[in-house]
């Protein structure tokens, strides 16, 4: 693994970006922080190299020619001194055209061999060769989709918005391909970036569908489609627009030369909504857009490509989220700021002889002042009381070494400085992005008052109604653990059918759902529960003022499952533990719960029972008996009856990062 996501794409074949993610995913009311790497893939000691070769190769042609020019003129300078006749002038002229045709041969093959050679060299040559690039830039945009078959449209008072850009559905490149009218599988109109060692794949699993293929380490992807092509009840409104940000206006990549940029977003909204993709009626996507210009032999070749960005809720220390709002206009922000990254200098190693100290006289004007007592003996206590207070560990070691550096090196203001001044971070990031989770200090630096820190903080602390006061007299803001309950009891026509126990009372996106069913067969003598099913859904509550008006306006919402199994029950099985295994990776991840104006987005466990009558033989027939037993076979199907239930689970953002493979 390593320590960022990593989006690598070949621009040119000798040319490659890589977009290194500061955070996978990124929170509202914090920056986003990209970095983009550009490396040429030739080196410089080849490149020299091959021009060698190539000057060598002309150079040598060159010679043998005018060695057989020279060769030609002597013989014919011979030739005029000779005297004639008849005999001697049939002999030379067959022997002369013997000559040529056999010099001719040989030039020929020569130079065949050395056009093949040549043209092979300047290939790699090629390769190899210095270029520029033209107008790098970066936007970012976000854009909610729903279908309005569900979602009625005339209510959006911002219904008419159009934003140029943003009206087209998220796909990689810059084209995107119409619905055909007969419905066939959608094709792409242009050929598609290579993309080199991956680390990305599209999983829209909402209203978009995307079509992957791969090849070893060079995959091609083709551009998202609407699951349905003839569906034409999906609808665009546009939420966010970061402008195009230059990132250069031009520059040279030598062999092997990597050139890297920072870009820095302005604070995003604490409001901004999550993205979202899991269902089928409603998407929210995010979409960072990265463009370049390549001058090469005169010519100019463009590139775009855009790649998903997951944003996150923002979270108080007191599990507060903010109502997000989709009827009003787009949030635009300022375009981000751009700073190049200038690699390390060599620092040559200092031995530990030449550090060694002589004992020569010091002037008194270089020598260092003293530390202050009092400023050490400040430091030592801060870190006895750190150790002190956390004997039952609960605070996680990286939170108590910031508070540590805090102390003795003053506060970090970073947080509040929106330019992107502070390149340590964001060097040692572009530098660290191909190590390994062994060296993940970079990673998880966090904050005193980052949204991570809240989120990492929530389960140290005594969730229940006393507790949550609010941070906020905004009304828009809204509380996430009320009434926490980690065991239900489920009843069926008001019998005790099963107990269900939570691990914990709420969960995050990155946590494992473990959790007991207890089997009730002494209430309910004559059932018995034969399967069990249990799968993890999302729910999106629609708004009845946005909801459309017809058949399904009283249909109740169905979940969207993203993680199912299913049990067998033989005998007398009395319980049965489950681990619900939510997806998670860098490049699929789901969204805790949050609420919009016009929806709201829930978690929920799924439990169906399938429940047979108990009787003495419930899977076997008796199928014949004499007076020296009886003979069973078993049941080809069972019939019974199917109970269906949901619990709640209140699932948050995480706070770790989805690092990069």
């Amino acid at each position: 693994m390593r320590a960022h996501r990593v989006d690598t794409f070949l621009i040119r074949e000798n040319v490659r970006l890589e977009i290194i993610h500061e955070s996978n995913s990124y929170f509202g009311g914090e920056h986003i922080s990209i970095a983009f790497r550009f490396k040429h893939l030739g080196s410089q000691h080849d490149f020299f190299n091959l021009k060698e070769q190539l000057c060598t190769l002309d150079k040598t042609v060159e010679e043998k020619l005018q060695q057989q020019a020279s060769l030609q003129e002597n013989e014919e300078s011979n030739a005029e001194n000779k005297t004639w006749s008849m005999k001697s002038l049939l002999g030379a002229f067959r022997k002369t055209s013997n000559t040529d045709d056999a010099t001719d041969v040989q030039n020929m093959e020569m130079l065949n061999k050395n056009r093949v050679l040549r043209e092979k060299i300047q290939k790699q040559l090629h390769f190899h060769q210095p270029l520029s690039l033209i107008s790098g830039y970066v936007q970012i945009s976000g854009v909610f989709q729903y279908d309005s078959e569900v979602i009625t449209q005339s209510k959006f008072k911002q219904n008419e918005i159009k934003m140029v850009g943003l009206d087209i559905l998220s796909g990689h490149g810059t084209k995107y391909v119409a619905a055909s009218e007969d419905g066939d599988r959608l094709k792409s109109s242009r050929n598609l970036t290579k993309y080199f060692n991956s680390d990305f794949s599209n999983v829209t699993n909402g209203l978009l569908s995307p079509e992957i293929t791969s090849t070893g380490a060079i995959s091609s992807y083709s551009e998202p489609v609407l699951v349905n092509s003839n569906d034409t009840s999906i609808r665009v409104l546009p939420l966010l627009l970061i402008p195009q940000t230059l990132l250069f206006s031009e520059i040279s990549l030598e062999p092997g030369e990597v050139r890297t940029f920072y870009f820095k977003s302005t604070k995003l909204p604490k409001d901004i909504c999550p993205s979202y993709s899991s269902s089928k009626i409603v998407s929210i996507n995010y979409t960072l857009e990265v463009g370049v210009d390549v001058l090469s032999d005169d010519n100019i070749k463009p590139f775009s490509n855009k790649v998903p960005i997951v944003i996150a809720p923002y979270i108080s220390p007191n599990a507060e989220q903010y109502t997000s709002h989709f009827d009003k206009p787009p949030i635009i922000l300022k375009a981000g700021n751009i700073k190049e990254l200038k690699p390390r200098p060599f620092t040559r190693k200092v031995s530990t002889a030449s550090a060694i100290s002589f004992g020569r006289r010091k002037s008194s004007i270089i020598v260092p002042p003293l530390e202050d007592n009092k400023s050490v003996d400040r430091i030592k206590k801060s870190f006895i009381e750190l150790v002190e207070s956390n004997q039952s560990g609960s605070r996680d070691i990286d939170e108590l070494v910031d508070l540590q550096m805090e102390v003795q090196f003053g506060k970090d203001e970073d947080s509040s400085d929106p330019e992107p001044n502070d390149s340590r971070f964001s060097n040692e990031m572009a530098i660290s992005a191909d190590s390994s989770t062994a060296s993940n200090s970079i990673t998880k630096r966090r904050k005193s008052e980052s949204v991570r820190n809240n989120i990492s903080n929530l389960g140290q602390q005594a969730w229940n109604d006393v507790s949550l006061v609010k941070t906020d007299n905004n009304s828009n803001i809204l509380p996430q653990l009320v009434n926490l309950q980690n065991a239900y009891q489920i009843n069926r026509n008001n019998e005790s059918m099963a107990k269900v126990s939570l691990s914990a009372p709420f969960f995050k996106t990155t946590d494992d759902i473990d959790m007991v069913i207890e089997l009730d067969s002494i209430t309910t003598p004559l059932l018995k529960v034969t399967s069990l099913t249990i799968s993890l859904e999302s729910f999106e509550i629609v708004n009845p003022k946005y909801k459309t008006e017809g058949k399904r306006m009283g249909s109740k919402p169905k979940g969207n499952a993203v993680y199912e199994k299913h049990f067998i029950c033989f005998d007398e099985c009395k319980s049965v533990s489950v681990k619900l295994l939510p997806p998670r990776s860098p490049t699929s991840q789901i969204t805790g719960q949050f609420k919009t104006d016009v929806f709201q987005h829930k978690w929920m466990i799924g439990l169906k029972f399938a429940t047979v009558a108990k009787t003495n033989n419930i899977t076997l027939n008796q199928f014949y008996e004499d007076k020296k037993g009886v003979l069973f076979h078993s049941k080809e199907t069972l019939e019974g009856e199917e109970f269906s239930c949901y619990v709640p689970v209140p699932i948050l953002a995480s706070s770790e990062d989805f690092m990069g493979w």
